[in-house]
């Protein structure tokens, strides 16, 4: 359970990560 846990945490930093990157060039399209 602590494993699935951990895979979650990386997981979720990848995400934020990735829509960080993505985030980015759409505010900048959008302006």
């Amino acid at each position: 359970h602590g494993h699935t846990g951990l895979k979650d945490i990386l997981f979720g930093t990848t995400v934020d990560k990735l829509r960080h990157k993505i985030s980015i060039p759409l505010l900048i399209v959008k302006k």
